[in-house]
């Protein structure tokens, strides 16, 4: 074991901009700062340095290369094969939109032509060891001019060339090295190139964190067989940020709209969603929000497709549909206007617009559909999912966040959260025990969304509270239990 130095910095790589925002992934880590225990520099490609409570922010400076290639390498192709589930087990008439490009000769929807289609279209990865770069200059500055305990970085999907060169030397040092990856760990890593880059990188480290053991068990595994070495490998159990959703229940619980940061900056249709929701949280008894980003990894497709089926056999019941249901779907990607056919992201992208425009036409005032809400805006977040059921798809989900918030935001709301199986959310708590206290689906199966719809509002019409209490043992034996950090040091000396 590695004993502890006599100092408590440490560096957190960030791949982007530290955002002044609220809520999500970069809120939990950032909050995490707020304590005088930990010293903390962030080394973040933001345009100036700046302080956040007790942690430092040190940018590595202008990037001499094009961003949109990395972007368009990590995001258009590399993303596609981390979730080779999502992105090759999908219905024959979205696979035909998603892959245009005659590149292949293997069957579309097999992990042959996903590797073989991302590889030959993605730009060099002459742009991974650039981007690379520009971190490794700064790190090996403040490794050589401060007494750093450690280096945690930020998962390994962004910077594998930056960790595969710097974490040996920094352990040559003493600085214990970490990654936390907030992906799913596809068991498929090992059968292309940037797979087998992403595990020679995690080789290379002290410790690594996923978010469920079978995740681990995978990385473990294929690093066994590459005949790499394998680090220490935990999983780590990350929680939500519950003083920015109990501060947005509190400022904005009376629904009023002055209340609501950046509210004027946002377009109209973010406003209509929100005046919508906070107009029907009394009126309109069976409520669901989706907070997604489209994507494959969240199964966009069988949430649609579910709720199209719920809503028309609810018609056919004979139900008022607009005066008993409200869905509100708030999508990142939503404004892309302009599309590259052969990314097989974007032509999913078409296709869930597409749904989403059929599904609005069919039942006009019932259906919300809005951009995601960013910046300091996102303080309404939690206010607009309370009184909601979490609807969220979860083929291929690192973590699934939005899943144990919006379970927060309804702690003492009527609710349940219907979710895919895929998340490390949902495989833990299925793992622990907690299955019956949330309704989960097969993230290929839109059948089983609107079959979980279906029992949610006959549960909340005939036995009320059921769905409460049901949560709250998800609240307080789970949820509420994660309290992991992802600032970590090295291990005290026995």
């Amino acid at each position: 074991m590695l004993e502890k130095k006599h100092t408590n910095e440490h560096l957190v790589t960030f791949p982007f901009a530290v955002e002044h925002s609220e809520g999500g992934l970069t809120s939990v880590f950032l909050n995490e700062v707020k304590s005088p225990e930990k010293q903390v520099t962030f080394v973040t490609t933001d345009d100036a340095g700046m302080q956040f409570g007790n942690a430092s922010v040190d940018p590595v400076g202008a990037a001499e290369f094009d961003m949109g290639k990395v972007y368009e390498r990590w995001f258009g192709y590399n993303w596609n094969i981390l979730f080779d589930r999502a992105f090759t087990q999908l219905p024959n008439e979205i696979l035909s939109e998603m892959y245009i490009a005659e590149v292949s000769t293997e069957k579309v929807g097999t992990l042959a032509h996903l590797i073989d289609y991302c590889e030959k279209l993605a730009p060099s990865e002459d742009f991974d060891r650039a981007f690379s770069n520009r971190f490794s200059k700064k790190l090996s500055s403040l490794v050589n001019e401060r007494s750093i305990s450690a280096v945690n970085f930020t998962d390994v999907f962004w910077y594998p060339d930056l960790i595969s060169e710097v974490a040996p030397l920094f352990r040559q040092k003493e600085i214990y090295t970490t990654i936390h990856i907030h992906t799913s760990v596809s068991d498929n890593l090992k059968d292309s190139s940037f797979g087998r880059k992403l595990l020679r990188a995690i080789s290379a480290v002290n410790e690594v964190f996923t978010h469920a053991d079978s995740f681990s068990v995978s990385l473990k595994n294929q690093l066994m067989e590459l005949g790499l070495s394998i680090p220490k490998i935990n999983r780590f159990d990350l929680g939500v940020d519950r003083s920015w959703i109990d501060s947005s229940l509190q400022k904005i619980g009376d629904g009023n709209i002055q209340n609501i940061p950046g509210y004027d900056a946002l377009d109209s249709r973010q406003k209509d969603l929100i005046l919508e929701s906070l107009r029907t949280s009394e009126s309109v008894p069976h409520r669901f929000i989706c907070p997604d980003r489209i994507e494959p990894t969240k199964s966009i497709h069988s949430v649609l497709k579910g709720v199209e089926i719920f809503l028309n056999e609810r018609a056919q019941a004979g139900e008022d549909i607009k005066s008993l249901y409200r869905f509100f779907f708030l999508h990142e990607l939503l404004s892309l206007e302009k599309y590259h056919a052969e990314r097989p992201k974007d032509g999913y992208i078409k296709v869930i617009k597409e749904m989403h425009n059929d599904l609005s036409k069919s039942f006009p005032g019932v259906v919300w559909v809005a951009p995601s809400i960013k910046g300091e805006a996102r303080m309404v977040l939690p206010r607009i999912m309370a009184g909601c059921h979490g609807l969220n798809g979860a083929f291929e989900d690192g973590l699934g966040l939005t899943s144990m918030e919006i379970a927060e935001a309804n702690a003492h709301c009527d609710t349940a959260l219907i979710t895919g199986t895929g998340s490390g959310f949902a495989i833990e708590a299925g793992r622990r025990g907690f299955s019956s206290n949330m309704f989960l689906c097969d993230p290929k199966e839109a059948r089983d969304f609107a079959d979980a719809m279906h029992k949610v509002v006959r549960v909340q019409r005939e036995s009320p509270q059921t769905l409460q209490g049901q949560k709250s043992v998800l609240l307080d034996g789970f949820i509420r239990t994660r309290k992991d950090s992802v600032i970590v040091g090295p291990p005290t000396k026995e």
